[in-house]
């Protein structure tokens, strides 16, 4: 119960920013939701027809309920990435970042060695014509509503006090619910 609420709860929170699908699947792994979304920002001078810079970010969320989250999930969602980097990221002269992030829930909280390989070998960045074409990020987040434990990788660290947050907002959790 508590899971599908959370799951209500982020594509609700999300709809505004994000185009989402649901279901989702990506080679294996069925998702429950995907969301995507993308900006373009520019510069002009006077007039928006003297358009002189201009940039694209791209963000790709994968969102995945799960039991518990081990090592070899870890790994086999890093060797997708790098199968599936190209296909999400729409290089072109405008193209600066994409980010391909991993939510997954997980009903029990995830070993050390799974924690461990999530800090140390799941920080993937790939580069597109040496950052002139910019470049794609991995993030992983790892959340546990029951224990309200945050684990992200390092690109996911910026964002980690913002899950925390979510998580601490959840009415659910607030009212001790299951």
């Amino acid at each position: 119960m508590i899971y599908d609420a959370f799951r209500d709860y982020m594509i609700k929170s999300l709809t505004n920013n994000y185009d989402i699908e649901s279901p989702y699947s990506v080679e294996d792994w069925e998702f429950d939701f995907y969301g995507h979304f993308y900006a373009r920002n520019s510069k002009y001078l006077m007039s928006k027809k003297l358009e002189y810079y201009s940039y694209s970010n791209y963000d790709h969320l994968f969102y995945k309920t799960m039991d518990t989250v081990t090592r070899e999930n870890l790994e086999q969602l890093l060797a997708m990435t790098k199968r599936i980097v190209d296909f999400y990221s729409k290089i072109d002269e405008e193209h600066m970042e994409t980010y391909i992030t991993y939510f997954l829930i997980a009903k029990e909280s995830p070993s050390a060695e799974t924690v461990s390989y999530l800090k140390r070998k799941t920080n993937y960045l790939k580069n597109f014509a040496f950052g002139l074409n910019g470049w794609t990020k991995l993030k992983i987040v790892i959340l546990v509503p029951a224990s309200k434990e945050v684990y992200t990788n390092r690109f996911g660290n910026r964002d980690k006090k913002n899950f925390q947050e979510i998580l601490e907002n959840f009415k659910f959790l607030k009212e001790g619910k299951e």
